[in-house]
Parts: C-alpha cells; structure tokens; sequence
C-alpha cells in the first residue's frame, strides 16, 4: 500500500500523503503485535529487528520523498504555468525571432516531458541541450528576463526528476520485503508447526476422549458388578443368618433335614447343581441335588480325597471354575511340566464326573480334619463368577457347629447314659459283692462236708471219685465267687507278674459255664511260658468280655478261638456268614 500511494504521489494522482502517513502508522503498530505475539522466539525476534531496520530506513527514505516530490510537484506546476505563459503571448506571434523562441519553449517542454517519463543518462543531456539552446535563444530575441524563470525551475526539474526517480528506485529496491518475506516464512513454519502440534493434540484428546469414555464404561460396568456382588453378599448373608436361626432353635431329631434345607439354599445362592457337606469327626454326609440330577456316586468321599491336590485359597476355600476347558488346555501343558500332576489329574476326575465348575471349603481346623463343604456345578452358570470366599467360609462354620452342636449333645447323653450304667454297674456290683460272700459260706460248707467225707471212704472207690468231682466244681465256685467279688471290689489296680496260659486256662473255665451251649471255645497256645504283668482280674475281665461280644454276634451258634501267640492273646469268632466274621473280627481284636 505504501509503493502504490508513493508512485501515485510521484505521478501526481495523490495530491496529499495522508495515507502514507497513516499507512507508516498501522505499519509500526503491525510490528509492535507481532513483536508481541511472537514472544521469546529469539529467530523471528531477529528477523523482526531486521525488518524493523529496513523499514526505519524505509521511513527515512520516505520522508525524502515526500520532500522532493513536493518540491518536484510545484517546480513541474511552476514551469507548465511559465511554459503556456510564454507560449500564449501574442508578441511573439508572427515574428522570426519570436516563432523561434516560441518553438525552443516548446521543444524544451517536450524534452522536460520526456524526462518526467525516462530519467534515464540521454533525457537528462536533450535536456541540458534544450535548456542551453532556450538560454541563447532568448538572448538572441532579447527574452531573457521572460526565459529566466522557465530556464530555472526547468533546471531544478533537471535535478529533482532523477534524483526522485533514483529515491523512488531505491525505496521499491527495499529490503525491506525480502525480510518480510523471512518474517512470514518462520510465522508459517512455526504456524505449521504449531499446526502439526495442535493435530497431534487433537488427536491426544481424541484418545484420551475414547480412553475416558472407555475408562467410564469399565468403571460403571465394575460398579455394576460390585453392586451386584453386595447384593450377593447381603443375600448370602441373610441366608446364613436365617440358617443359624433354625440350628439355634431346632433339635437333634430335626438336624438331617435342616442341614438338607441349608445345602439347598446355599446352593441356590450360586447356582450349583449338587451341594454336600462331611462333618470331619464323625464321617457324617449330608447331600443335597437340584431335581432330576443323581449325585455322583461315591462323590463326596472322592471330593475330599481331590481336594488335597489343590492349593487352598484364602479361608481353606478351593476353586476350579470351567472344569472341562481347564482340562483340554492343561493336556498338553502338563506334558511339558507347566502344571502339577497332581493337580491336573484331579481337574481330569471332576471332568470325567461332569462337572462343570467346583467349590469347595475345608476344614481348617487341625483337631477335625477332612470336613468339607463342596458346590458342583453340572453346567456353565453364575458359580463360577463369584470370589467373595469368606461367606462360604461363614457357611462352613456354621453348618459344621450344628453338627458338632449336635454331636456334643448327643455325646452328652451317652456319658449320661454311660453315668447311669455306671451307677448301675457299682450297685450291681455291690449286690453281687454280697451274694458272692453268702454264696462262699455255702461253697465252704460243701467243701468241708466234702473233705470229710472223701476222708470216711476208700481213696479208689466210686465213692471217693464222685467226692472228688465235687471237690473241683466246689473249687471252681469258689474261683466264680472271687472273680465276683473281684468285679464288685473298688481299689487300685494290683499287678503282678502272671503266666498268660494259667489266666486263659481259668477265664475258660468260667466261660464255658457262662457262654451258650451251640457255641464252642477253642484255645490255642504258642505262647509258652510267657509271662506279663498284669492285674489278672481286669484283664480276664477283658476277655471276658470279649467272649461275650463275639458269643452275641453270631447269633447264638458259632466258635470262638482264643490264640495266644507271644506275650499277647489274640481272639477271634467265626459263623457261617463271612460278613459278620470280618465285623466281629475287627470288634473282637
């Protein structure tokens, strides 16, 4: 804008240089924001300064301009006014010498005209011709004094065109551009620079954007899901709770079924199929299966010996979620020693009983181990997404102190039944201690009336055998009646040293007056002159009672063999039936 209005004031179109002067002015503002916006970049600060001191220059050479062009102006104003003076005076009209001066004005002026337009070396010397012939011209015609001022101003011309030109020249010759033209290609490379930041950030924040909104789905899908787990927690818990309630406030007799109502329940909560329980004192199962599903058979007893192959959890708690995948994937990793054996074996057993997914909690109590609470689940279902272990450790505990309740109690009443045998077995024995010293005095009699009598008859007669006869079965009453009084004798233990022969030899011959009459006694000795300290009365007790034993298991017809090898005796019984063999074998031992 400022090139076109300083040729337009040269060329006469802009008669005031207003709108240089306001152009400068929005030019030096330009710079300060530029200087401004650009900040701390210290390569565009100095291709700014470069451009400011072009520019200054630029200003300078300007402000010449406007000088000499106005000056140029008016001279040019001046000698175009002189010029039609000279011409248009009627003096000269018609004369020789006045057509002749009259014509050099005007050669001069189209001389000068060419000038304005080409101040170029060969304009500048036709004018100094020009001006040369008009001086002698008018000194010829006597024109002087009217030639002096045409002849001055056309000089002033001569040197105010091309020194204009040459300013003018010099001021579109500027450097000026070519720096801001160094200025605008580092605003646009910065531009595009900050361009390709600003792209990449926009693409930042559309990642970021999808990660937030991703970050937000998983966030509201894990509050779903620990919403879900609360009300599956609550649930649970209030489910235990009301169990806890009914063990609290029901019987022994009602235990089977409660614990039954319990498995179904529980298992419900987590969608398992098949649900079991064993109490790790007593051995004791209790199953329950969704309808129309048969337990497994023997599968609470395997799931117990399974669970020893896995690793425990937190709270003793094993789970195997997706069984059969679990086990396709682990065939070739064992192979290669990834698994353990064990482990994979018992993953391939759960399989092969159809299982689907297995829960399973064990006792972790040293005193009673192997308990378990298991969970099958025969297909894919909610079972296998849960991992909130410490309810069904909850669960375990309760239902196993239902159990032990239950098995307290009825320990509980057997020592109450075995206080009651026993004060009934101390009165039993205190009544027979009585009848056992009556019956004595009567033993005694018989065996005095014996003795005297064997003494009054002769020692090989068929009397005297008979008395003999009684004088044994007397004997052996009167062992009966110490056993009976050792039974009914309260005191401390008394051992001594005692052949085992002699004390089998004696509890015989009180068995077989006691034991039924299609039973037989065997005896059996390897045992030779073993001896062992003992309290004879407890221990013939013992086999006593063992006898006993064996005589009511086989049903009133049998053998019973009582062998004695070593330094301890071994008895065993055997009937026609195999079964009751083994049983009363094991009892008897």
């Amino acid at each position: 804008m400022i090139d076109r209005d300083v040729l337009s004031a040269r060329t006469g179109i802009l008669r005031n240089y207003d709108s240089i002067v306001r152009e400068v002015g929005v030019l030096r503002t330009n710079l300060e924001r530029l200087r401004a916006d650009t900040g701390d970049d210290a390569e565009i600060g100095d291709a700014i300064r470069a451009l400011q001191d072009a520019l200054a220059r630029d200003e300078g050479l300007i402000e010449d301009f406007k000088s000499r062009n106005a000056l140029l102006q008016n001279s040019l104003a001046y000698f175009v006014v002189l010029n039609r003076n000279l011409e248009g005076q009627e003096q000269y009209q018609g004369q020789g010498q006045g057509r002749d001066f009259a014509g050099q004005i005007g050669r001069l002026a189209a001389a000068m005209l060419r000038l304005t337009l080409d101040t170029t070396s060969g304009s500048i010397a036709h004018v100094d011709a020009q001006l040369e012939v008009l001086l002698i011209t008018s000194i010829a015609t006597g024109n002087v004094v009217a030639a002096q001022p045409l002849l001055e101003h056309g000089r002033m011309l001569r040197d105010q065109l091309p020194a204009t030109d040459a300013l003018l020249r010099n001021l579109l010759s500027s450097p000026a551009s070519g720096h801001m033209e160094a200025v605008q290609g580092l605003i646009e490379e910065r531009a595009a620079a900050a361009g390709a930041a600003a792209g990449m950030f926009r693409y930042m924040l559309y990642i970021i954007s999808v990660l937030l909104a991703c970050m937000l789905v998983y966030l509201g899908a894990q509050l779903q899901a620990r919403a879900r787990a609360l009300r599956f927690r609550a649930n649970f818990e209030h489910t235990i709770a009301a169990i806890s309630t009914r063990f609290l406030s029901s019987g022994s007799a009602d235990l089977t079924s409660h614990v039954d109502l319990a498995l179904s329940e529980l298992a419900a909560c987590i969608g398992a199929d098949r649900a079991y329980f064993v109490d790790g004192r007593t051995a004791g199962v209790y199953q329950w299966s969704r309808n129309g599903v048969e337990p497994a058979p023997g599968w609470p007893e395997r799931a117990r010996l399974l669970a020893a192959a896995f690793e425990r959890g937190d709270n003793g708690t094993i789970h195997v979620p997706a069984i059969r995948r679990i086990a396709r994937a682990t065939t070739g990793a064992r192979a290669g020693r990834e698994i353990d054996r064990g482990s994979g074996d018992a993953i391939d057993r759960m399989a092969d009983a159809g299982l689907h997914a297995w829960l399973g909690v064990v006792s972790s109590n040293a005193e009673c181990p192997g308990g378990i609470l298991g969970f099958d689940a025969l297909r894919p279902g909610p079972m296998t997404k849960w991992h909130d272990y410490g309810l069904f450790r909850m669960a375990f505990d309760t239902i196993s102190a239902a159990v032990e309740r239950d098995r307290l109690a009825r320990e509980k009443e057997r020592l109450e039944a075995g206080l009651q045998q026993a004060r009934r077995m101390e009165t039993v024995g205190a009544l027979a201690s009585g009848v056992a010293h009556n019956f004595n005095n009567i033993v005694g009699a018989i065996l005095g009336y014996t003795e005297m009598a064997r003494e009054r008859v002769p020692p090989d007669s068929r009397l005297a055998g008979n008395l003999d006869e009684i004088r044994l079965a007397a004997e052996r009453a009167l062992a009966l009646v110490d056993q009976i009084l050792t039974f009914g004798r309260r005191g401390t233990s008394q051992r001594k040293l005692m052949r085992v022969r002699d004390l089998v030899d004696e509890t015989a011959s009180m068995l077989e007056a006691s034991l039924p009459p299609r039973i037989e006694l065997r005896i059996r000795d390897s045992s030779g002159d073993t001896r062992i300290p003992a309290d004879p009365a407890r221990l013939q007790q013992v086999l006593m009672n063992l006898a006993a034993n064996a005589a009511q298991a086989m049903d009133g017809k049998g053998v019973v063999d009582i062998a004695i090898a070593g330094s301890s005796p071994r008895m065993r019984c055997g009937s026609g039936r195999t079964s009751w063999v083994r049983g009363v074998t094991q009892r008897s031992r």
